[in-house]
């Protein structure tokens, strides 16, 4: 299930059926749209792994900047290079971080935020929630996207 949420308002609630890869892509293409075209988007991309949503960003349109956290050195470290080098509007970084200090850790805030099949890997999700609400702005957008078993 993936839920776009507006910091301050009540959660939008987004059902993702049967080929689950193909609908993160499709509900990341409509988050981007809809939310990270502005010049002055900041977007956080927690549990972002080797970065690869953020070429998703680049090519979709998105400007502005964004950060990429992972808890693995082992995946951040081998594409900082691979990455900083790509030509767009967007400012792409990313640091090696637990998303359960994040806050603690990351001193600017955010007006969008995706989280995408990460949680379910976390033993204490519900630390990581608090921290993505204290960086966000208020009417940012954060979206959350873990498998379901139906």
């Amino acid at each position: 299930m993936g839920v776009i949420y507006k910091t301050g308002d009540s959660l939008d609630r987004v059902c993702v059926p049967t080929n689950f890869r193909f609908n993160i892509l499709r509900i990341l293409t409509e988050f981007i749209q809809k939310y990270c075209r502005k010049q002055d988007a900041r977007i956080l991309d927690i549990g972002c792994g080797n970065g690869i949503y953020s070429l998703y960003f680049l090519s979709n349109g998105a400007t502005g900047s964004y950060l990429g956290i992972d808890i693995s050195e082992k995946f951040i470290g081998k594409d900082w290079l691979r990455f900083s080098s790509v030509p767009g509007r967007l400012r792409i970084k990313f640091r090696v971080l637990n998303a359960a200090s994040l806050a603690s850790c990351v001193r600017e805030t955010f007006n969008s935020c995706i989280c995408l099949v990460m949680l379910e890997h976390v033993k204490e999700y519900q630390e990581i929630l608090p921290q993505i609400y204290k960086l966000m702005e208020v009417g940012g957008y954060t979206l959350i996207i873990v498998p379901s078993k139906y």
